[in-house]
């Protein structure tokens, strides 16, 4: 499962699927709306020792996603049962997002192969979030090394950053009237970014 593969792991990208996610743009929040049935049907079980440590993420109220993505996005990675703190758990979350990102990004290439035909709208928005992506996957590995290096603030810039090119990514095609094939994808990397910085918060605690 590690993003050096190019893998986002199976398990989260089935979680994202069941996730009713409102189309972005206009600055919308990205917000989660899965039932228990659809949590309990894509999502491993619980790993109790990353509940509090969730809990604790969301606080009184997270508007990024709820404690259901964050159990799912920590357990989707074998390594979070050894990390025993947030930075460590932070570490795992930005590769997650990498992941994303490289998986998708290979996704973006696929479509515009597959749809040569297509012009206008669609095409201009594929290929502004192949960009997009693209400044994402530059960003990662600086991203990456400001945890590792204890750099939590600018690593919080950086990676608020990947969120929003994951959010404009989306609002492109709310801009121009056409149908998204990236809302999953754009779902889970814009909350990725938000819960590895929602951690990096208690990295100092």
């Amino acid at each position: 499962n590690k993003s050096g593969h190019g893998l986002f792991p199976l398990l989260l990208q089935q979680y994202c699927q069941h996730l009713r996610l409102p189309p972005l743009g206009g600055g919308a929040l990205l917000t989660v709306s899965a039932t228990r049935a659809e949590v309990t049907a894509a999502a491993a079980p619980v790993d109790l020792p990353l509940f509090p440590i969730c809990k604790t993420v969301i606080g009184a109220g997270n508007p990024y996603f709820d404690i259901n993505f964050c159990l799912a996005a920590l357990n989707s990675d074998n390594e979070s049962q050894y990390a025993d703190d947030y930075q460590k758990l932070a570490i795992i979350a930005v590769d997650l997002l990498t992941a994303n990102a490289t998986s998708t990004s290979a996704q973006i290439g696929n479509l515009l192969k597959k749809q040569d035909n297509i012009e206008g709208p669609m095409r201009w928005c594929l290929q502004a979030c192949q960009a997009l992506y693209g400044s994402i996957l530059q960003m990662q590995p600086r991203c990456s090394d400001l945890v590792k290096e204890f750099r939590y603030g600018e690593a919080k810039s950086c990676l608020d950053q990947a969120a929003r090119e994951a959010e404009q990514c989306e609002a492109e095609f709310v801009r121009r009237h056409v149908a998204s094939p990236l809302t999953v994808e754009d779902g889970c990397a814009f909350k990725l970014a938000k819960l590895a910085s929602a951690l990096l918060q208690h990295a100092d605690d």
